[in-house]
């Protein structure tokens, strides 16, 4: 069994979940109490999207295993995937009872309410976590976190069409640090082309486009944005600065044909 086991790290290295897969069996079927095993085959399972396979081995690991939390964690995201919230629901009310304020179980928990559509749940979840982290002696230093949590709160506001406390969320995200303002004015300037203020939209990609010149992202972006304004000329230009010649081309063409479309630019 541990060879087997081996054998499927190795595959798994070599990301070929589906060898990985039948090693990981041979190692259980060898030692089935051995919980290693059965991780193995539960993120080789997961790996190919073979989600309620992936239950059925995570759900045997919470028996050897019930005081982990992870595994718990697990069970309620392939249970969310597979659209059957309660029982996500109260595995990952487990998972908050052997692991309480676990950021990655809070996370989970406001996704599960985004899935259902109770985004005012999935709000005050997220909005408690933050708090809970600045609350902590140098909480604000958890940059990471925080953006995670920020980013997914920004989310939830949006999809109940709150672009207003949206744009506060992802303000606030922008002040941790360069690579969480890159994000937070991206996530800005989509936010406002969702509520209408083109405008708005192009004067955030802009400035996220002075902090970043070279990014093509926001070049992009930036670029859809004055195709939606039917500012061809602008759009087009951007987006050939971004040809280089070789096959990522094909998606900047493809760009540039939507924004001369928008613009009534058929033959070109």
């Amino acid at each position: 069994p541990d060879l087997y086991d081996l054998l499927g790290d190795a595959y798994s290295e070599a990301k070929d979940y589906a060898q990985a897969e039948i090693a990981y069996r041979k190692a259980v079927a060898g030692d089935p109490d051995d919980p290693g095993h059965r991780h193995g085959l539960a993120q080789a399972l997961m790996a190919q999207e073979k989600y309620a396979e992936a239950l059925t081995q995570f759900q045997k690991l919470s028996q050897l295993e019930p005081g982990t939390a992870e595994n718990y964690l697990r069970i309620s995201q392939l249970a969310r995937r597979l659209g059957r919230f309660e029982q996500a629901q109260s595995s990952l009310q487990r998972a908050k009872q052997l692991a309480p304020g676990n950021l990655e179980v809070l996370y989970n928990e406001a996704l599960l309410y985004e899935d259902q559509g109770r985004y005012g749940d999935a709000v005050k979840v997220l909005t408690d976590g933050i708090a809970g982290i600045k609350s902590q002696a140098g909480g604000t230093r958890n940059s990471n976190a925080l953006a995670i949590l920020y980013g997914q709160l920004g989310r939830a506001f949006r999809e109940q069409h709150d672009y207003s406390a949206a744009v506060d969320t992802y303000e606030a995200m922008a002040k941790l640090g360069p690579d969480s303002e890159k994000r937070a004015r991206m996530l800005l300037s989509d936010t406002y082309r969702r509520s209408g203020d083109i405008d708005r939209a192009i004067a955030e990609a802009k400035n996220g486009l002075e902090e970043s010149p070279k990014d093509p992202g926001l070049t992009v972006a930036l670029a859809m944005l004055y195709g939606e304004k039917t500012d061809t000329a602008k759009a087009t230009e951007l987006l050939r600065g971004l040809l280089r010649g070789n096959d990522e081309d094909q998606q900047i063409y493809i760009d540039i044909a939507q924004v001369q479309e928008r613009g009534r630019k058929y033959t070109e």
